[in-house]
């Protein structure tokens, strides 16, 4: 992650995926770094005196998360998947049922490409090898909602759904297996923190408590 001190032109390369001078410079500027430069060629050097946005930067340049991204919004539901230990195992449409009550409302869309930034970076893991399965409904508003069940009922509703699942009949297997289920079923592989990273997480979950405690 950019910090306050002095770096190699080598080392900025690698940290802002640049590979000349003018171009580090249009970066830092535009991430509105204030930053000073000295020395020519690879004996340059570049003292950066401050970083105004460190939850932006951490983004950018530890999970290369687009710089055009919805920071704010970004900070919120990390807070939430980091801070929340209910949060993280949520479906998606839980969350972002979560989000729109809680802070702000954020696509589903946006949230699976916001937890692959995350995956990406070896800072979480999908245990493919244990799920948490879920029945889904909608209320009386429209608004889809979410009913965890056991594994034992997701494989019951299967077993219903094949014993009636003949030619032109899938239809009414699928009603026979909702009925059990209580909804749709989906099952989501659970998410469990990668300890390999644990101080990079840790380095991202304070500097967001701290950002948001000086809003």
């Amino acid at each position: 992650m950019l910090e306050k001190r002095k770096y190699k032109i080598e080392e900025l390369r690698t940290i802002l995926n640049t590979r000349d001078r003018q171009g580090i410079q249009r970066k830092l500027t535009r991430y509105g770094c204030e930053f000073e430069v000295s020395g020519r060629g690879e004996r340059t050097e570049f003292d950066i005196l401050n970083v105004p946005d460190e939850f932006k930067m951490f983004c950018i340049t530890e999970l290369n998360i687009p710089a055009q991204s919805d920071f704010r919004k970004l900070k919120m539901f990390y807070y939430a998947f980091f801070e929340d230990e209910d949060f993280i195992n949520l479906p998606d449409v839980e969350k972002e049922n979560y989000m729109s009550d809680e802070y702000e409302h954020i696509s589903r869309t946006t949230i699976r490409n916001w937890v692959g930034y995350l995956d990406k970076a070896n800072l979480i893991h999908k245990d493919t090898t244990d799920f948490t399965y879920f029945a889904i409904n909608h209320d009386e508003n429209g608004k889809k909602t979410t009913k965890e069940i056991s594994a034992e009922t997701y494989k019951q509703g299967w077993r219903e759904y094949w014993k009636h699942n003949i030619p032109d009949e899938s239809s009414y297997a699928f009603k026979k297996a909702m009925e059990i289920w209580g909804g749709a079923v989906r099952r989501t592989p659970k998410i469990i923190m990668n300890g390999i990273e644990w101080a990079k997480t840790e380095r991202l979950k304070e500097i967001i408590v701290n950002s948001m405690l000086k809003e």
